[in-house]
């Protein structure tokens, strides 16, 4: 079972209890392969404008393939503290952030094309990036 959420939309009491009774469920139910997916990076206002903006003023016309321009930078503890969590629970741990963030920044695209951005707003992969979060992080999970 595959755990996900657009967590920073809730408070920390609010996600420990609803994770916490989610889990528990599962376990009693006899599922024992469970995985939490924590934050993605998350842009503000969107990465689409964050990316227009850098191009608009860089003298060089030029899209960086990572940057920390325009990310909640509160996504590092959040992730942290679920991570904690999951490990608390004996529960797998999965890191969008720290599968696409490096000391450079965060992925902000796989390629060239307009359809290469990693997400498509501030926070929600696009198809190109699903499927280059997907093969990077859960190809290698000890899922048998």
């Amino acid at each position: 079972v595959i755990i996900s959420g657009r967590w920073d939309h809730y408070g920390k009491d609010v996600i420990d209890e609803q994770i916490d009774g989610t889990v528990g469920f599962i376990k009693e139910s006899g599922i024992n392969k469970i995985i939490l997916v924590g934050p993605s990076p998350h842009w503000t206002p969107d990465l689409p404008k964050v990316l227009y903006s850098f191009f608009k003023n860089d003298p060089r016309h030029l899209l960086p393939d990572r940057m920390w321009r325009g990310l909640d930078l509160k996504i590092r503890i959040m992730d942290k503290d679920l991570h904690e969590k999951a490990d608390r629970l004996g529960i797998i741990y999965v890191s969008p952030f720290n599968a696409l963030c490096n000391a450079e920044g965060c992925l902000t695209r796989v390629g060239d094309k307009p359809e290469d951005l990693v997400v498509y707003d501030n926070v929600h992969f696009s198809p190109t990036g699903s499927r280059f979060f997907i093969n990077k992080v859960f190809a290698n999970l000890p899922l048998a």
